[in-house]
């Protein structure tokens, strides 16, 4: 017998004990649209109708390690955050993302309109590992021709042997050392505008679907 699995979504917000708003609605509109839903709790809140009688933080630490225990294990096919903690949220999943993965660095960049400049771009990297240069990530996606191809056919690059790949692309990523690679888009409004990607350097990766459906709950965040 073949049992349909829902979708998977995670909310990453802080708790309403009123109802009205935080994680708890976020878990009521899930489940409307068929959802399962699952959360990492940012704050504690005792509020009501009339206000906000006290709010506590969950330290960052524990934010992560729940939002590590579902990519862990569950996964997530989306996922919804507040706009006011995106920033945090996307410095946090790169983290979770680029250790979960055995990644040397994970980031993500998203261009402009005309796709000739960055128009944000955020990273993280392990002990020992060099960041990347903001320009290092130009010219745009324009340019990167079969990187683009792929994304937009395939949705992902994938290749855990840059050794034998012998595309344009590929002997600029070896100048940086890379030596495995996996990529996912960024859309706005159904254009590609960006790329999340992570990288191994001076030792090869064996990643695959399971790696990319991380990356791809990922991308959610970053297209807000």
């Amino acid at each position: 017998m073949n049992i349909e699995c829902p979708p998977r979504a995670l909310t990453v917000a802080g708790s309403d004990s009123g109802g009205g708003a935080g994680i708890q609605a976020d878990l009521k509109t899930f489940q409307s649209f068929g959802c399962f839903g699952m959360s990492a709790v940012t704050a504690l809140t005792a509020q009501n109708s009339l206000g906000v009688q006290g709010i506590q933080k969950i330290p960052a630490g524990f934010v992560k390690t729940q939002i590590e225990s579902v990519l862990g294990d569950i996964l997530c096919d989306f996922n919804e955050c507040p706009v006011p903690e995106l920033k945090n949220t996307l410095n946090r999943g790169l983290a979770i993302i680029g250790e979960h993965l055995g990644a040397d660095r994970c980031y993500y960049y998203v261009t402009n309109a005309t796709d000739d400049e960055l128009h944000s771009f955020c990273q993280w990297y392990g002990p020992g590992v060099s960041p990347i240069a903001g320009d290092a990530v130009l010219p745009g996606l324009a340019s990167l021709q079969w990187t683009r191809q792929r994304l937009l056919e395939d949705g992902t690059v994938l290749v855990n042997d840059l050794a034998g790949l012998d595309v344009p692309e590929a002997e600029r990523w070896r100048q940086q050392g890379v030596t495995s690679l996996l990529l996912v888009p960024i859309y706005n409004d159904a254009q590609l505008v960006g790329i999340l990607g992570c990288e191994a350097l001076g030792r090869t990766r064996a990643w695959g679907q399971r790696q990319r459906h991380l990356l791809e709950a990922m991308s959610q965040i970053c297209e807000r």
